[in-house]
């Protein structure tokens, strides 16, 4: 495949990407994110809630075919642009969250609620819309030899953004924050938000050669049928997604309910996740362009599987065990989970050839929101189910679910196994070339 960006205009949008990345990260960490899933627990969200809640980021993916028509309008970059702009406007209603929360009316929180997921739903779903763009400008961005150090780069910088946001969100509410503090940190990811869309207008727009046309997304559908190397990795992104959907939100819900860890507590957890993120990316930009993106799938799926393991076994703690084993699990689960979606992307960016990178990433992401929206609504209903008709006691309501989550993980390490090489090591050839080079970089 060869790019359509000369190597001036590559080197000018990786650098403006990255600033991007960084700037959206902290806007997230800010505005969205963990703090939204804490504020609406705080407003006395049901777990079902958290869960469609939760659901909102996944879903966004499926508004992506109306995307579609933006960026063959505006073009991908400028599609993109428009797109992020939006979102801050479709969100601002949420700083009046806050207040009506205080106000003292009838069933104030409920209409706190009310806006906080009527604002946060078009804050994802035109976020939908920009998405379309992001699969054919990172193919472009990365291309060359050096696509898996890149797009590492890419997640090492965003998960170092979401180490430093999620501790100045944590050290800004501290203990029982009242939510003028809520307020305030949404303020600053709206700010920060529009600074980001700033620098997403900088990078160049991708020029298409003369006679170039997207493949259409029937065409795409076919494909992924007719040609195995597709059939295979279409088996297994849905499922991989549909763990993803549950792991993320609901180890925050796990703390929260089992362990009674107030939200500042919680936040520091998730700084633990975010170190183990780095870690995947450091990891991955070392050793992901010489062993392969499907042996790197494996090995995160089987850390998220260790994780949801540890959830189902470990009995409750108290006292520093628990921060411990919390915070272990939360470096050990986010560590695969960011893993297995970076590899998912990389391994798919491989697959394509140029007239396929439009609609195959709608297909894509719309294959992600599907399975995400899937597991993260389920698995709110199913803990309201447990903890409420069935009398489920809170830490066995989490380790029937995280059982499941275990059991579908399982499920897809199969399945990723199933997947073409692409020039990939062995599963085991792979582990092997880990150790050696772990031990030959410490001069053994």
């Amino acid at each position: 495949m060869s790019g359509h960006y000369s190597p001036e205009e590559q080197t000018t949008g990786r650098r403006w990407w990255l600033i991007f990345s960084i700037i959206n990260t902290f806007s997230f960490q800010f505005l969205a994110g963990n703090v939204i899933i804490l504020f609406i627990i705080r407003l006395g969200a049901s777990k079902t809630v958290v869960g469609v809640v939760s659901s909102f980021f996944h879903a966004s993916y499926l508004i992506m075919p109306v995307g579609r028509l933006l960026s063959r309008r505006l073009g991908i970059v400028k599609g993109f642009h428009m797109a992020w702009m939006v979102r801050y406007l479709a969100i601002s209603p949420l700083l009046l969250a806050p207040f009506i929360a205080l106000s003292g009316v009838a069933d104030a929180n409920t209409l706190a609620l009310i806006i906080v997921v009527g604002s946060y739903f078009g804050f994802q779903m035109i976020r939908g819309s920009g998405m379309v763009s992001l699969s054919p400008l990172l193919t472009e961005l990365s291309h060359g030899g050096d696509r898996g150090r890149f797009l590492s780069l890419s997640r090492i910088l965003s998960n170092i953004s979401i180490l430093f946001g999620v501790l100045i969100v944590a050290l800004f509410l501290g203990d029982d924050a009242p939510l003028m503090k809520y307020l305030i940190s949404f303020a600053a990811g709206i700010v920060l938000g529009y600074a980001g869309v700033y620098s997403l207008s900088r990078i160049p727009e991708i020029r298409r050669p003369e006679g170039h046309s997207d493949q259409g997304l029937k065409q795409s559908f076919r494909d992924i049928w007719k040609e195995r190397k597709f059939r295979k990795y279409f088996a297994t992104l849905p499922v991989v997604g549909f763990s993803l959907g549950i792991v993320k939100p609901f180890l925050l819900v796990y703390a929260k309910d089992v362990y009674q860890f107030s939200d500042n507590r919680v936040l520091f957890l998730t700084v633990a996740g975010s170190l183990g993120a780095i870690a995947m990316g450091v990891i991955s930009r070392k050793f992901i362009d010489r062993v392969g993106a499907k042996p790197f799938m494996m090995i995160w799926i089987l850390l998220m599987a260790a994780g949801a393991l540890a959830i189902v076994l470990v009995p409750l703690t108290a006292g520093a065990l628990s921060w411990v084993f919390l915070l272990l699990l939360f470096f050990i689960a986010m560590m695969g989970w960011n893993g297995a979606d970076n590899t998912a992307q990389t391994y798919f960016f491989s697959l394509l050839q140029p007239q396929q990178q439009l609609s195959f990433g709608i297909v894509y992401f719309l294959t992600v929101g599907a399975s995400g929206v899937a597991g993260a609504s389920l698995a709110g209903m199913f803990l309201d189910l447990l903890q409420g008709p069935l009398g489920v006691e809170g830490r066995m309501s989490h380790v029937y679910l995280f059982a499941g989550v275990l059991a579908i993980l399982v499920l897809a390490f199969f399945l990723a196994a199933r997947m073409e090489r692409l020039g990939a090591l062995s599963f085991r050839r792979s582990l092997s070339e880990l150790f050696s080079l772990r031990l030959r970089s410490r001069g053994r």
